[in-house]
């Protein structure tokens, strides 16, 4: 294993690593790359560079790059934990759940009072059907941070999963009153309200997320389930049109785009959609 020895002064006085790090702070990916790449050609191996180095490859969708960067973090600095709990992530995406588990029990290891290993952990089991396992992951989430919203989030989603309607809307609710612009609880809220026939309500909160954020292409395809499911076809009709024009590629509003052709007869209009979802 080869040493680092940057000390933090000589990071902070290297120019291209701060330029780096600001770019990345804009969500100037490709910037942020050059800069940083040019700050290990000068710097020498220094492993914040490379972590950050490895967040915005995965930004633009390189994920064997950002593997082998967060993989090198952990060389040089094997106590890092969010180096693991990155790499954890990405190999949950890519199906690796093994490798994923490992890592985020290592995370935990290194830091016992750790929620994002726990939460990304518990995710996973959900995944797997490990449900108890989950559970108990997100309630410890929530006993270390009382104000934890991600974890009652994900606890809420479990027991909608469950059929336990009232612990899930107590949770979304809790959510929502410690967040007053939480757009993610009210969506699970409003898909809980349409489940159970309150299409007010759903309708109300769906409308709140797309307030919160314009660009909330969930709440938009759920709230023209909800219009089409009420023969509004004008509203669905709208909704599920700006949900591709946000996502091009969304085969989701393509679907239900076609379902509601089909019962218009608009047969030509229904057999293009369902082509660009192949």
């Amino acid at each position: 294993m080869e040493n680092y020895n940057i000390t933090e002064k000589e990071e902070k006085d290297n120019q291209y690593y701060s330029e780096g790090k600001k770019a990345y702070k804009e969500k100037n990916w490709l910037e942020a790359i050059e800069y940083l790449e040019k700050s290990l050609k000068f710097e020498g191996k220094y492993y914040k560079t490379y972590f950050i180095l490895g967040k915005c490859y995965l930004n633009i969708h390189k994920q064997e790059k950002a593997e082998e960067l967060f993989k090198e973090v952990i060389n040089l600095n094997q106590k890092d934990e969010y180096a693991r709990l990155e790499l954890g992530k990405l190999y949950t995406k890519q199906g690796k759940e093994k490798e994923a588990e490992k890592l985020f029990k290592e995370y935990i290891e290194l830091d016992q009072k750790g929620q994002h290993p726990r939460l990304e952990l518990g995710k996973l089991y959900v995944k797997q059907g490990k449900e108890k396992e989950a559970e108990n992951l997100f309630k410890e989430c929530i006993e270390l941070d009382q104000k934890g919203l991600h974890s009652r989030l994900e606890l809420g989603k479990l027991y909608a999963k469950q059929g336990k309607e009232k612990e899930a809307e107590e949770l979304f609710k809790k959510v929502i009153n410690l967040n007053q612009k939480d757009e993610y609880a009210r969506l699970e809220l409003g898909k809980l309200y349409a489940k159970q026939g309150k299409e007010k309500e759903a309708e109300k909160l769906f409308k709140e997320c797309i307030e919160l954020n314009q660009e909330n292409v969930y709440a938009r395809l759920e709230l023209g389930k909800l219009y089409a499911k009420q023969g509004k076809e004008k509203e669905t009709e709208k909704l599920f049109k700006e949900r591709i024009k946000l996502v091009p590629k969304d085969t989701y509003a393509r679907l239900e785009f076609g379902r509601l052709y089909a019962k218009k007869g608009k047969e030509k209009e229904v057999e293009k959609l369902f082509k660009q979802c192949i």
